[in-house]
């Protein structure tokens, strides 16, 4: 930990110094230590909101992938929901052909059983 506190302590005071030097070549003047922090924090600031700005770009797009899959997933269930219409029309239909072929079967074996029946009937 104290290995991580030096390493910062470290980089900041460069930063510092990095920024004393910019502001020099800049200006040809010299920073008193309340401007550079100022800097430093304006910078840190800028560097804030140029983060939120990326992250509201990024949770934009995310947002309309979002509304997009939404879109696609009703379009789904809407395709679904007639499908299911269509089949039930299918089982009705079928349900239909199905007593129908029940009764004309019985219908011919009846009209095939009843003459057999009724001529063993008669020896």
């Amino acid at each position: 930990m104290d290995n991580f506190q030096s390493l910062r302590a470290k980089i900041s005071a460069e930063y510092v110094e990095t920024v004393r030097r910019r502001y020099h070549t800049m200006t040809g003047e010299q920073l008193d230590e309340q401007m550079v922090e100022r800097l430093i924090l304006m910078r840190q600031s800028e560097m804030v909101f140029l983060d939120m700005a990326a992250l509201v770009e990024a949770q934009g797009q995310q947002l309309n992938d979002i509304d997009c899959n939404i879109s696609h997933a009703s379009s789904f269930v809407h395709w679904g929901t007639e499908q299911l219409e269509v089949a039930r029309e299918y089982q009705k239909s079928s349900r239909k052909c199905t007593c129908i072929a029940i009764a004309l079967g019985a219908g011919i074996i009846l009209f095939l059983v009843l003459p057999i029946l009724s001529s063993i009937a008669q020896y």
